[in-house]
C-alpha cells in the first residue's frame, strides 16, 4: 500500500469522522480522557489563586484548618466556589476517604467533567449561528486546546464563569420555549455571581435576550434576579454585607488600586497576547468572525465589549482572555468550514486531515503522559507535605523549603491540625521558633542537600526536598507566641481597614 493511499484513508477516515453523528460523544471521552490524565498526573496550577482562594478556604470550611489570604479578611471572595468544594470534601470524609490522596484527584476530576460543559456547548452554539461542519470543527477546537485543558482541572472563577456562559449563550441561540429561557437567565446570574468581570459579555447577551423574546422572556429575568439575589444572600451571610465579593473587589482593586502592586501592562497587552498565546489562531478567529459578521456578530460584540472593559484597567493577567477563547474558536471554525468551501478541491481534504492530525496528536499525547508515569509534572514541596499527610505524629512544621509561599500546598495538601512555620508567612513567628526548634515542630522540610537541622534525623526525601524529624520528642509540642494562619497583606491594615465581619 502506497503513502498516497494510506494518505487518502486516514482523510476519507476523518471526514467520515467530521460527518459522524456521533462524533460528539467520542470527542467528549477523548477530551475527558485527555483531561484526566493531565490532571491526576501533574501538579500544575493555573494560579496561585487556585489553591489559596479556592481550595484553601474550602479545606478550611470542611476541616477546620487553612492560611487565610487578605482576600477572606475583606470579603472580597464570593464562597459558591469554595463552598461546593467543601461539599465534595465533606461527602468524602463522610465516606471515611478525608485524605488529600483521594480528595484531591476527585476533586480535580469533578471539575474536569464541568469542563466538558464548554465543548458541548460551543457546539451547539455554532449549530445555531452556522452549520454542522463548523459547529464540529468548533466542538474539536475546544476540546483539545491547550490552554482549556489547563484550567479544567481547576476551580479557577475565569474558567468556570465561561463554561456558565457559554451554556446560557447555547440555550439563547437555541429553540425557544420557557425553560430555555429560565435556564438561560439562571446561567447568566451564575456567570455574574462567579465572575463579575465578565458582565460587559452578559449585558449584551441580556439585550439580545430582550430583543428576541420580549416579554415572553421573563422566565429568563426570573432566573437572573433570583441567582444574584441568593449570591447576594450569600454575601451578606458570610460577609455581613450584601454583595460583598463584588463591593469590596472594586473598592480595594478600582478605587485603591491594590490589584497594580501585583503588576501592570500598557493598554495593547490583551491584543499582544491574543495573538502569542494562541499562536496566531486567536487573529484567524477575528477573520473569520468578521467575515460571517451577519450570522456571528453577537459573539463579535461580545468579545469586543469585554476586551474594551478588559484593556481599561491597568492590572492585566493572560487569563482573563480564557473566555475569548471559544469565541475565536468559533471564528477559526468558519474559516475552515464556510469558506473554505470555495476551495473544496485544496481545502477540504487539508480540513479532514486537520481533524486527524487533531486526533492523533491527542491520541498520543495521552499514551505518552500515561506511559511517563504519576510523577510528570509533580511538585518536590508539595509532595513532601502529602507524605506528611500520611504521618501520624506530625505536630508542627518548619518550611525551609524556599520559593514563595504562594506556590505550596497549604493545608489542603498537608491535611494536618498542626502549624506551619515559614519565613515568608510572618504571622508564623518562625523567628521565635528557630531558638528552640524541637520544642515547636516535629517535622522539617529543606532542600535535599542542605546539612541535617541539629536534633533532627532524615525521614525521607521528597524529590530536591527532605523531610526531617526530631530525634526526641518533648513532653509537650508548643505552638509559637501569636502564631496565625493569616497570610500577609500586600498594603497598610491600618489605613485601609475591613468593612467585613467573616463568618469563617
Amino acid at each position: 500500500m502506497s503513502v498516497k493511499t494510506i494518505a487518502k484513508s486516514l482523510v476519507d477516515a476523518a471526514s467520515t469522522a467530521v460527518r459522524s453523528p456521533q462524533i460528539l460523544p467520542l470527542i467528549l471521552v477523548l477530551a475527558f480522557v485527555l483531561r484526566a490524565t493531565f490532571a491526576l498526573t501533574t501538579d500544575y496550577i493555573a494560579h496561585p489563586d487556585e489553591i489559596f482562594e479556592y481550595l484553601e478556604p474550602a479545606h478550611r470550611l470542611a476541616f477546620g484548618h487553612g492560611i487565610v489570604t487578605w482576600e477572606y479578611d475583606y470579603g472580597t471572595r464570593s464562597w459558591i466556589i469554595p463552598g461546593f468544594v467543601a461539599l465534595i470534601l465533606k461527602c468524602l470524609a463522610a465516606l471515611g476517604l478525608d485524605r488529600p490522596d483521594i480528595y484531591q484527584p476527585t476533586v480535580r476530576l469533578v471539575f474536569c467533567a464541568i469542563s466538558l460543559s464548554l465543548p458541548v456547548s460551543v457546539y451547539r452554539i455554532a449549530q445555531a449561528l452556522l452549520d454542522d461542519i463548523a459547529a464540529r470543527l468548533a466542538l474539536v477546537g475546544t476540546a483539545f486546546w491547550y490552554e482549556l485543558i489547563f484550567f479544567a482541572p481547576t476551580p479557577m472563577p475565569d474558567a468556570l464563569a465561561a463554561y456558565a456562559f457559554f451554556a446560557a449563550l447555547a440555550f439563547l441561540l437555541g429553540r425557544p420555549g420557557r425553560g430555555s429561557a429560565l435556564a438561560f437567565g439562571v446561567l447568566a446570574g451564575l456567570t455574574l455571581a462567579l465572575r463579575f468581570q465578565l458582565a460587559p459579555m452578559v449585558g449584551v447577551a441580556m439585550l439580545i435576550a430582550a430583543l428576541r423574546w420580549r416579554w415572553r422572556g421573563w422566565p429568563a429575568l426570573f432566573g437572573f434576579l433570583f441567582v444574584i439575589a441568593s449570591a447576594g444572600a450569600l454575601d451578606a451571610y458570610t460577609w455581613g454585607r450584601w454583595f460583598s465579593s463584588i463591593i469590596s473587589n472594586i473598592e480595594l482593586n478600582v478605587f485603591a488600586h491594590v490589584s497594580d502592586g501585583f503588576g501592570t501592562a500598557p493598554g495593547y497587552y490583551y491584543l499582544r497576547e491574543l495573538g502569542v498565546r494562541s499562536a496566531g489562531l486567536g487573529y484567524l478567529g477575528v477573520l473569520g468572525l468578521a467575515l460571517s459578521w451577519r450570522k456571528t456578530w453577537p459573539l463579535s460584540v461580545m468579545g469586543m465589549a469585554y476586551l474594551a472593559a478588559l484593556s481599561v484597567f491597568a492590572h492585566k493577567e493572560w487569563r482573563f482572555l480564557l473566555p475569548l477563547v471559544p469565541i475565536y474558536m468559533i471564528g477559526v471554525a468558519v474559516v475552515f468550514a464556510t469558506y473554505g468551501r470555495r476551495l473544496r478541491p485544496l481545502v477540504a481534504p487539508a480540513f479532514a486531515a486537520l481533524v486527524a492530525a487533531i486526533f492523533v496528536v491527542c491520541t498520543a499525547a495521552v499514551i505518552l503522559v500515561l506511559a511517563t508515569g504519576m510523577k510528570l509534572g509533580r511538585k518536590d514541596v508539595r509532595q513532601a507535605y502529602l507524605v506528611l499527610s500520611r504521618l501520624p505524629d506530625v505536630r508542627g512544621v518548619i518550611d525551609d523549603s524556599g520559593g514563595n509561599w504562594l506556590y505550596l500546598g497549604g493545608y489542603y495538601y498537608l491535611h494536618q491540625a498542626a502549624p506551619i512555620y515559614r519565613d515568608d508567612l510572618p504571622a508564623t513567628n518562625v523567628a521565635r521558633v528557630r531558638q528552640s526548634p524541637q520544642l515547636f515542630a516535629s517535622h522539617w522540610i529543606t532542600p535535599a542537600d542542605v546539612a541535617a537541622p541539629e536534633g533532627y534525623v532524615l525521614l525521607a526525601r521528597s524529590g530536591r526536598m527532605a523531610i526531617w524529624r526530631r530525634s526526641k520528642d518533648p513532653p509537650e509540642t508548643l505552638i509559637a507566641p501569636g502564631y496565625s494562619t493569616y497570610a500577609p497583606i500586600p498594603f497598610d491594615r491600618n489605613t485601609t481597614p475591613p468593612k467585613v465581619t467573616p463568618r469563617w
